[in-house]
């Protein structure tokens, strides 16, 4: 018998392993495929479940698709499993060329979703238990049964999927091109460092297409020489349709509101200089317009580039004031999820609600913490 660990990750990668669970038994005498979507049992911590799982199974095949390149589950599973006894891990690409795969999974040998290699991998199944016998009667089966799984394949490479999942892999792309990597053992596109940094503004400016909005507080590395030629390039764009709005905090705002936005000092007079000279950089580019100003205390920043959102929560030091962003941790959201459609919404209403930057004027109160209430 050959247990068969199924590793997936999205709405097309999920159908693939689907897919495998019912015709690996089919070609593959003995074969006993698990997924997780299938074999968790109800009732049980899923966590437990599936780390059994990986510890038990030494087989395993990960199920790639263009939506998943990056995802961190596969990468997860297939290190579990490749570190336990010697465990094999067959990363079976649907829609991806071979030389795309990154990450840990580009260390194993990959199987195209074609006829040959299918075939090649039923041989391996049949070897993998060392009962070569199988390997006639497993050929004969595959005959007799790959048109069926030809047929299903051709239909979900066809079928169309949740734009959420493209766009994520898009920006996922952009990030690794700029030496931002995720977590590999979480459970979301949670990024380790990365927020507010020269390297996440550089994926996003050469990413994005249709749109970019800022909910930050200073916005430097927005505006740095570095995104130079983005800013040259601005009034074009905007007159293709692209959208530019940017929310600062404003440096007027009630002291403890600035207070509370940042450990620094004199953060009101960062936020000035910030302002300054991101309305030159604009200015000097033709464009008007596009940035606001809100006055509230926040508990997240975040960036909408298309249809993927980077977020971040701000993190609080021991007597209540936000922490810097740089290399902070953040997320990527799809913007169709109800956490990507609430901050959504959440960055109209601030930029409803926000105030033109007509000019930056000095504060009219001393900023100082014995002078909050």
């Amino acid at each position: 018998m050959v247990d068969v660990f199924i590793s997936w990750s999205g709405d097309r990668s999920e159908a693939l392993a689907q897919l495998l669970c019912a015709w690996l038994p089919k070609v593959a005498r003995g074969a006993k495929p698990w997924m997780s979507s299938i074999d968790l049992r109800k009732g049980y911590y899923w966590d437990s479940e599936l780390r059994a799982a990986l510890q038990t199974y030494q087989f395993s095949i990960a199920c790639v698709t263009r939506e998943n390149l990056f995802a961190p589950w596969l990468a997860f599973e297939a290190g579990a499993i490749s570190v336990h006894r010697g465990g094999r891990v067959i990363p079976l690409l649907l829609g991806v060329e071979p030389d795309e795969v990154c990450g840990p999974l580009k260390m194993f040998q990959c199987v195209s979703a074609n006829k040959r290699d299918f075939e090649a991998l039923i041989r391996d199944l049949a070897h993998a238990d060392g009962n070569a016998d199988e390997n006639s009667s497993s050929g004969a089966l595959f005959e007799a049964h790959w048109s069926e799984l030809s047929a299903a394949i051709d239909t979900l490479c066809s079928a169309s999927i949740a734009n959420d999942e493209l766009e994520i892999s898009r920006f996922n792309s952009a990030l690794a091109r700029n030496n931002i990597n995720h977590s590999p053992s979480a459970v979301q596109l949670v990024f380790e460092t990365g927020f507010d940094t020269h390297a996440m503004y550089a994926a996003l400016i050469a990413a994005a297409s249709k749109r970019i909005l800022v909910f930050g507080r200073g916005n430097r590395k927005l505006f740095d020489k570095d995104n130079k030629s983005f800013f040259q390039q601005l009034p074009g764009k905007i007159a293709n349709g692209f959208d530019l709005r940017i929310m600062f905090l404003d440096p007027n705002s009630p002291a403890e509101v600035i207070w509370r936005a940042h450990s620094s000092k004199a953060f009101d007079e960062v936020l000035r200089s910030c302002l300054t000279h991101a309305l030159g950089v604009l200015q000097g580019a033709g464009v008007q317009g596009c940035c606001r100003l809100y006055s509230t205390s926040q508990t997240a920043y975040f960036v909408i580039a298309d249809d993927i959102i980077f977020y971040s929560p701000i993190r609080i030091d021991s007597i209540g004031r936000a922490m810097p962003l740089t290399n902070s941790p953040f997320v990527l959201l799809g913007v169709s999820g109800a956490m990507g459609r609430q901050l959504i919404m959440s960055f109209e209403d601030q930029w409803s609600n926000g105030k033109p930057v007509v000019g930056i004027p000095a504060p009219s109160y001393p900023l100082g913490r014995d002078t909050l209430t």
